[in-house]
């Protein structure tokens, strides 16, 4: 009988063992979709960060994760037991997902525009940030 009950606390033991490895592989992908979803809804579609989660995020694990908004700084952090991803919103850049990056590095980050000219001859069109459709940059 001893030696049964050592064999199921063994079993029980690995199980556990194995289902926080599992876990910790699922929680960079739960914690990041929560995060980045809430804050694209939030401060790119102009949507109530409860309505998010009540809808949008309501379903499997990622119903468990706790969500802070940070509405200064538009940043969103979603936690579930010991995992935790950030989102940043930058504006002309949308949201992205912090992955070894600080927020005000991520910030500081300047890129050149790049235009792309269509090779439709009229009207011409421009891919750039421009409002006028002029192009700073270089062309194709």
């Amino acid at each position: 009988m001893k030696k049964l009950l050592r064999y199921l606390a063994i079993a029980l033991l690995l199980a556990i063992i194995g289902g926080c490895i599992y876990l910790n592989s699922l929680m960079p992908i739960i914690t990041g979709y929560a995060a980045k979803n809430l804050a694209s809804a939030v401060f790119v579609s102009g949507r109530e960060a409860k309505a998010v989660e009540a809808l949008d995020l309501n379903f499997s694990f990622i119903r468990f994760t706790s969500n802070t908004v940070d509405y200064e700084n538009k940043t969103v952090t979603s936690r579930l037991l010991w995992g935790k991803s950030t989102a940043v919103y930058r504006e002309g850049y949308g949201v992205t997902l912090l992955c070894g990056a600080s927020a005000d590095g991520l910030r500081e980050q300047r890129h050149e525009c790049f235009c792309q000219r269509t090779c439709l001859s009229w009207p011409p069109l421009y891919f750039c940030g421009s409002a006028q459709g002029r192009c700073s940059g270089r062309t194709l």
